[in-house]
This record gives structure tokens, C-alpha cells and sequence, in this order.
């Protein structure tokens, strides 16, 4: 809305459009509740449209046959002559679409426009409210000092007491409209401070979003330093393991290619005591190394449940 052109769009569509019309002065009286009504092209499938500019349901109340109704904006494929058509009762047309069930709510509906139109026609002083108020005001005061002057040049007891009266009428006036200019700029203001806290409060959660988004982001980061640490101490520790295993195979064939030349006793005894000894570095390996690995599969299920988290915060 601006002061030349008027446009009115749902969930990004068009409905409406004109340079014809000019709501300025009407919006900027917080106290003052209209309702406007228009009609679009039938072959946009957009009968007519309604537009609750500020408590649209107070002015429409005494409309309404049921207070919990509200006015509705129809988006059918019927044209306007077709719902008449249903309202008047034209049996040839109920027979031949059978598919055009109306309700009686829908009726009512062209019923409460139709009224709404000529109620918004039968005020059309509405739309130089603030004007008439600001030129009532500058013709009290014009009058207020010509009467003054006035009272000043009159001898006449009558004719003072006649000004007396009108001067305290017009004072009287003139206290009433600054009264009710108060009063609109209080709600004015009212209004504004609640708009202001409101998004004061909304900057707040906006900050704390952020804030918790990169304390997590930096938790991800340290826990992904972590995970590249102990898979780097988890390949230190299976390049020993296969050092440990290349030197146990040497001294298996050693100690094999002994056992097939000398067949005694000691050589029996030796090949005993390497194969305890290759049993226990085995075991120890395994010692280390499953813990190790168990450690590795924790932290990674630990990494993914995190990732997982910080992408569903972003989204929300």
C-alpha cells in the first residue's frame, strides 16, 4: 500500500490491483476499523475478495447470525451469476450440475457483502476523517478568535452573555477533540511499545539460536580433533602390530627350519618356548587392540549422533 497504488495478494498471489484507490488516511487512525470489498475478473476464477484491514469482525458483527462466524473469501471455479442463480432457485440449473452443492453459508455470504457494500457506500465520510477533523479543528479555533473579537466590540448585556455561551461551547469542543487526539496518540504509542518489546524478544531467542549453533559447532569441531587423534594412534598401533607379526613369522620359520634338522630335546623345549611366547604377544595385542577399536566405533557413533543433531537445529 502506498499513496498510488493499491494491491491486495494471498499466499503470494495477486487478487487485486488499482491505482484508483487511496487508504492512507484511513490506516493511519489506529481507532478507526474498515472493511473494503471488490470484485475481479471472473476468468481468474476470483469471484470477489474481502479485506480485513484492522478488527474487520467488530464491523461485521451486527452481520453476522452467528457471533462465532466470520466473512470467508471464495476461491470456486463457479462465477457469481452461478451462485445467484443457486440462491434464486433455478431448478434447471441445480438438475444440469449437479457437482455445484453450495451451502447455505455461502448464500449467506452474498447476502451479508451485498449489505456490507451499502453500508460502506451510505459512509462514504470515512475516507477524509482526518481531514474533516483537522479542518473542524482550524475552523473552531478561526471561530473561537471571531468571537472573541467579537464579544470584545459588543456593548450589550445580552449580546455578552450570547458570546459567553458560544465561547464556552467551543471551548468545551475544542477539549473534546483534544481529548480524543490524546487518545489516539496514546494507543498510538501503546501499541508501538508492544511492537517494540515483541521484537526485542524475538532479537533475544534470534541471538540464543546463534549462540547455541556455534557452541555445538566448535563441541563438533573438538570432538572431530579427538576422532583423527585416536585414529592416528589406532594406525600407529597397527603398523606395530604387523612389525610384531613379520618378526613372530621369522622366528616361527626360524625356529621350524631348526626343528627339522636337529630332532632333540632342546630343539623340542625352544620351539615350545617360542610358541608360548608368540601365544602371549597375541594376546596381548588383542589386549590392546580390541579395546582400542571399541573406543573408536563409541566416538564415531558419538560424532554422527552429533552431526545429525546440529542439522536438525539448523533446520527448525
Amino acid at each position: 500500500m502506498n499513496e498510488k497504488w493499491f494491491k491486495l495478494t494471498i499466499d503470494n498471489k495477486l487478487l487485486f490491483e488499482t491505482s484508483d484507490i487511496d487508504l492512507s488516511s484511513l490506516l493511519n487512525n489506529d481507532n478507526l476499523k474498515i472493511g473494503v470489498t471488490c470484485q475481479t475478473d471472473k476468468l481468474k476464477h476470483e469471484q470477489f475478495e474481502i479485506l480485513r484491514l484492522k478488527g474487520y469482525n467488530y464491523i461485521v458483527e451486527s452481520l453476522t447470525s452467528d457471533q462465532t462466524e466470520s466473512l470467508f473469501s471464495l476461491h470456486a471455479q463457479e462465477s457469481l451469476d452461478d451462485l445467484k442463480r443457486v440462491r434464486n432457485g433455478d431448478s434447471t440449473f441445480n438438475k444440469n450440475n449437479n457437482k455445484n452443492n453450495h451451502d447455505s453459508s455461502t448464500l449467506n455470504f452474498l447476502d451479508k457483502q451485498n449489505e456490507l457494500k451499502d453500508n460502506l457506500n451510505n459512509n462514504k465520510l470515512i475516507n477524509d476523517l482526518n481531514l474533516k477533523l483537522d479542518n473542524l479543528q482550524n475552523e473552531i479555533s478561526n471561530s473561537l478568535n471571531s468571537l472573541s473579537m467579537a464579544a470584545a466590540t459588543l456593548n450589550g448585556g445580552n449580546n455578552n452573555v450570547q458570546a459567553n455561551k458560544q465561547l464556552f461551547d467551543l471551548s468545551k469542543s475544542i477539549k473534546n477533540l483534544n481529548e480524543n487526539l490524546g487518545n489516539y496518540h496514546s494507543q498510538f504509542s501503546k501499541n508501538y511499545e508492544d511492537l517494540k518489546s515483541q521484537n526485542e524478544i524475538l532479537n533475544r531467542k534470534y541471538d540464543l539460536l546463534i549462540e547455541s549453533l556455534n557452541s555445538q559447532s566448535k563441541l563438533i569441531e573438538k570432538f572431530d580433533e579427538r576422532f583423527l587423534y585416536f585414529s592416528q594412534m589406532f594406525d600407529k598401533q597397527f603398523k606395530n602390530n604387523e612389525f610384531l607379526n613379520d618378526n613372530l613369522n621369522k622366528l616361527n620359520d626360524k625356529y621350524s627350519s631348526t626343528n627339522d634338522n636337529n630332532k632333540n630335546n632342546l630343539a623340542d623345549s625352544a620351539i615350545e618356548e617360542v610358541e608360548i611366547f608368540i601365544k602371549s604377544i597375541s594376546y596381548y595385542i588383542k589386549i590392546i587392540l580390541i579395546p582400542i577399536l571399541v573406543v573408536l566405533l563409541l566416538l564415531a557413533g558419538l560424532v554422527y549422533r552429533l552431526r545429525s543433531d546440529i542439522k536438525h537445529s539448523k533446520v527448525l
